[in-house]
Order: structure tokens, then sequence, then C-alpha cells
């Protein structure tokens, strides 16, 4: 116990590295989403912001507080514990040890005279193989989607399509939507989830929504391999019972983490599905 404590002594330095860079890492991420917070455009972004932050200073004051039990801990606690360390003599080497010299091999003398010369006769080289057939593989056809599309998120994923249950819907019923999604090398960096948005034709609120990792939560993106289409369906709840008119979809990837959207390529961090859903009063 008093080598491990020594050693943690020595060391400490490290210990309070780490805490100061956890809590100034934490401090930041938490100053960065509250500057986020009032930007927010639902109720649920705003609710999931807020208990990140609360999070985010959480683990700061965790780490400024093992700091200092660990500053208390050296100062007051661990040199009535570990006793100073007692030098021990260094051992000199001892002299006059006569080093063996190796003897030289003795080398061998060539025969002088000719020899006879030995002539042999070459055999010609093998004819080469024959190339082996080439087989074409079979790739097995993917999913076809009733809309096709070419968004790409990033090195995240490319939207190739949805499919829409219905295009006209009464506010008391869901919105049955299916992405198909081709992964990236960078899917498998992060947990990415995906947020579909219901919105009017002014593009001011919502009036539907659904977030949630892909396929209802049993393909997170950071299990994706490159090249795979990942099909995710998702059932888009109405918010305002009384609306009927015209909407569209937008939809787009995040990290929940932070709450920072993947950049679409060619602008903006959404993509508007063009199909026109209908929404009838009941």
């Amino acid at each position: 116990m008093k080598v491990l404590l020594a050693w943690l002594a020595d060391f400490a330095w490290v210990l309070y590295a780490a805490c100061g860079v956890g809590a100034v890492i934490y401090v930041a991420r938490a100053l960065s989403l509250q500057r986020r917070l009032g930007g927010t455009l639902t109720v649920f972004e705003r609710e999931t912001m807020a208990e990140q932050v609360a999070r985010l200073w959480r683990l700061a004051i965790t780490f400024v507080t093992l700091g200092g039990v660990l500053f208390v801990g050296q100062v007051y606690f661990l040199p009535q514990v570990v006793p100073e360390e007692q030098v021990e003599p260094t051992p000199t080497l001892m002299v006059g040890l006569a080093t063996s010299t190796p003897s030289p091999s003795p080398t061998a003398t060539p025969l002088l005279g000719a020899l006879p010369t030995i002539t042999t006769t070459v055999a010609p080289p093998p004819p080469p193989p024959s190339p082996a057939p080439t087989l074409t593989p079979t790739v097995p056809a993917g999913p076809s989607p009733a809309y096709p599309l070419n968004a790409r998120f990033g090195d995240v994923a490319e939207l190739v399509g949805y499919d829409l249950v219905s295009t006209e819907v009464r506010p008391d019923q869901t919105v049955g939507l299916t992405l198909y999604w081709r992964a990236l090398e960078g899917a498998v960096n992060t947990d990415y989830w995906v947020f579909t948005h219901l919105l009017p034709p002014e593009f001011d609120r919502l009036i539907g929504q659904h977030d949630g990792v892909p396929a209802g939560g049993t393909r997170p993106t950071t299990g994706w391999a490159p090249g795979e289409v990942i099909v995710d369906y998702h059932e888009l709840i109405f918010y305002e019972a009384g609306y009927s008119g015209a909407a569209q979809i937008a939809v787009g990837l995040y990290d929940p983490e932070i709450y920072v959207r993947v950049p679409v390529e060619g602008g903006g961090d959404y993509v508007l599905l063009p199909t026109i859903i209908t929404v009838v009063a009941p």
C-alpha cells in the first residue's frame, strides 16, 4: 500500500493535469451548448440541450473537486503515511577482472591445382500455367425506394431515397416514413440520431416530429459498414391536432451529445423531401 501511495505522490502532476484538462473540456462544451440553447427550434430540442448542459457542468465540477481532493491528500495525508525514501548506495564494479582474449580460428588454405570441369545440361523452363477463368460475382440488388433521392450528409451517410405509407393523413394519425441510408466511412465515429420534422408551407414551426436512433434504436450508426444500405422507419406524431393543409418533411442527422447537425453537401443541415403531405381535418 505504501509503495502505491509513494508512486501516486511521484506522479501526482499527471492526475492534476488530467483533472484540469477534463474540467476545461466540459466547461467549454457546456458554454458552447448554452449559446445554442436560445436558437433551438423545438421544445424537445431545448429540453435535451438543457439536460446536456446540466450534465456537462456536473462533470466539470467533479473534475475540479477531484483535483482538490488529490491536492489535500498529497499535502496533508501522504507525508504522514509514506516515509522519506532512503538512498541506497550505488554498487561499484569490481576491478582487476581480466577479459580473456579469444584465440583466432585457423584459416583454411585452399588446395592448389586444377579441378575437373563439370558440364551441366539446363532443362528448358516449363510453360506458364493457363490463367484461371475470371468469375463475375453476383451483387444482390438493394432496396428500391418509391422516391429516389441523392443527398449526402458529410462523410456519414447518403440518403438514397424514401417511402411514405400515405401522402394524405389526419392529425389524429401518424405519418409513416421509411428512409434508405447508404453508410459512408465516417458513420462509425459517432452515434448519430435521425430527426424527421413535419413543417407547414411557411416553415415557421413544427406540426409533427420524430427523432431517434435509426431503425427504432436497432441500428446505431456506430455499427454501420461502409456501402451498407440501412432501412430506417419513423412515425411522425402530430403536435397540432387542429392543423389541416399541405406539409413537408425535413430530414437530417445530429450528434445528441453536443447537439450539432451533420452538414449536407451543397449547403444546409437538413434535406426537405419534395413530396407534399396533405393533412385533412378529422
